[in-house]
């Protein structure tokens, strides 16, 4: 007969996700908005760009008769420029209509654009700023100039000729400068746009310095050779208290040469990711997987620098540690595990298998540290060492000797070993990650036999090693928030026949505390 208590609290936990979930993906997302107001020839615009999910839309309207909305995925100043003309044209054809005057509207597209080129560069610049960057920010922490002019050397250093700098667009993400397009012109007027490969790391001093060192590469052109990012950023850092990290906030800014613009860190300080999930295995209750589990991970930078690698990647070593905190099982139901028994003969020996001890531990704590990893344009592969304690409740009932003797501790088990992912993000919105782990367990207790039963032999030294695959896709419902949809495979490393599943389907956000700076 089952336990009514532990019904009720299977109940409970239903209904705790079923909230969760509820709360999840009921509640809005907001989007970000930016609103300004500008004259292009002789007429007055409100333009207002907004983002939701990855997507812009931009609203150009002049007060009268003229209300247009447009829907981009790519947003950049090139696109702005010709979106805002063209409107701005398609208005003067209405305008000319609307009194009565049918004849062809002649105009000079790009004549307009290079009158206008300043007001709307202006323009775009203010609405992205406002639509990237939050009214409240954190502690500074850099300012950032760009160059007007790069110069161009031949082997010897001397200078041979010079190209005339545009614009930068730079998105900062994880303590890395994720993206970076400069655009430039030549003494012809032809535009020649470089870019990075890979991260630029910009959390500590070394990777700043670093940056004299760092290449951008010419795009589809074999004309120009490579240009050092120092020779067009100029990044000061500004240091203050309480700070080792120089990682500022994840935004989008544009720059314009010879205007600096100030960098912060987060106004919110992210404690840490929040994982949680349910486990379809996990679903019957006679299963140790849990209906609700938690995870807790905290990633910290450590060296982000990233040196040139092969086939346009970039390697780095000890870029981050990700300490963690996972409770696999919040409602009561089968929360412990009991001893195995293995009949040799009409001789009954009590055990316990580590791989059992692993899949029925409620708790583990653990400490993963880079070792090295390979970033491509949309591939990257990660190798990782790790540490911690699994905690797991023994209790049991057996006769041992003719004497009935009841077992209810915990067992702390030793977890080390290592694993390596391969991350496949070809955009932001999703990724697929598929990671191989192998787990070294050691139990620390004197008070049970640790072994191993391999077709039905009993095996005193027992198969401590687990191998986990894992099958992991996200993807991003906002800045910060993630859904997901896990896959994994333990088994021994030993004998694939003992073996348990976990397939997996949560939500992920981080937990924040406010550092807004006092202004």
């Amino acid at each position: 007969m089952k336990n009514p208590i532990n019904q009720h609290i299977a109940l409970g936990a239903r209904h705790f996700l079923a909230c969760l979930f509820f709360l999840v993906f009921s509640a809005p997302l907001f989007a970000q908005t930016s609103t300004i107001t500008t004259k292009i020839e002789d007429i007055d615009y409100k333009i207002e760009a907004s983002t939701d999910k990855g997507t812009y839309e931009i609203k150009i309207s002049d007060g009268d008769q003229f209300d247009v909305t447009r829907t981009t995925n790519y947003f950049t100043l090139s696109a702005f420029k010709s979106m805002v003309v063209n409107e701005h044209i398609n208005n003067k054809k209405a305008r000319k209509i609307a009194a009565g005057d049918l004849t062809p509207l002649v105009v000079n597209i790009d004549a307009i654009l290079a009158a206008e080129n300043q007001n709307l560069s202006d323009s775009f610049l203010e609405l992205i700023s406002t639509l990237y960057n939050t009214p409240d920010s954190g502690q500074k922490i850099a300012e950032i100039t760009l160059m007007d002019k790069v110069y161009l050397r031949d082997k010897s250093n001397n200078i041979v000729d010079s190209l005339r700098v545009g614009s930068a667009q730079l998105v900062f993400e994880d303590g890395t400068i994720k993206n970076i397009i400069i655009e430039l012109s030549n003494s012809t007027g032809e535009k020649v746009i470089f870019s990075n490969i890979y991260s630029i790391g910009v959390s500590t001093r070394a990777n700043i310095l670093n940056f004299n060192n760092i290449s951008l590469n010419p795009e589809l052109s074999k004309e120009y050779d490579p240009i050092k990012l120092s020779e067009v950023i100029k990044y000061e850092r500004k240091v203050d208290l309480r700070t080792n990290d120089f990682s500022p906030a994840d935004v989008a800014i544009v720059l314009y040469p010879k205007k600096t613009q100030e960098l912060f860190k987060a106004p919110s300080a992210k404690l840490f990711q929040l994982n949680f999930f349910s486990d379809f295995v996990g679903l019957n209750e006679n299963n140790p997987n849990g209906l609700v589990q938690l995870e807790f991970t905290k990633r910290i930078n450590l060296w982000t620098k990233r040196t040139d690698a092969w086939f346009n990647s970039g390697k780095g070593w000890f870029t981050h540690l990700l300490p963690s905190l996972e409770i696999s099982k919040i409602e009561e139901n089968n929360r412990s595990i009991e001893l195995s028994q293995f009949n040799d003969g009409g001789q009954i020996t009590n055990y316990l298998n580590p791989l059992e001890l692993y899949r029925y531990s409620y708790a583990r704590i653990s400490n993963e540290i880079n070792i090295y990893d390979l970033q491509g344009p949309s591939v990257s592969i990660h190798l990782n060492a790790f540490g911690g304690i699994g905690i797991t409740n023994v209790k049991d009932t057996v006769l041992v000797n003719t004497v009935e003797t009841a077992y209810d501790e915990n067992v702390n088990t030793l977890m080390y070993g290592a694993n390596i992912k391969f991350l496949f993000n070809p955009e932001s919105r999703w990724s697929y990650q598929l990671s191989s782990k192998f787990t070294k367990l050691k139990p620390l207790s004197d008070n049970f036999n640790f072994a191993s039963v391999e077709k039905n032999v009993y095996n005193e030294k027992a198969n401590d090693m687990i191998t986990t695959w894992e099958f992991l896709l996200s993807w991003n419902t906002g800045s910060d928030n993630q859904i997901f949809g896990r896959f994994r495979f333990n088994h021994e490393l030993k004998y694939l026949n003992n073996n348990f599943t976990e397939f997996q389907i949560g939500y992920s956000v981080f937990l924040k505390t406010s550092q807004v700076s006092k202004k």
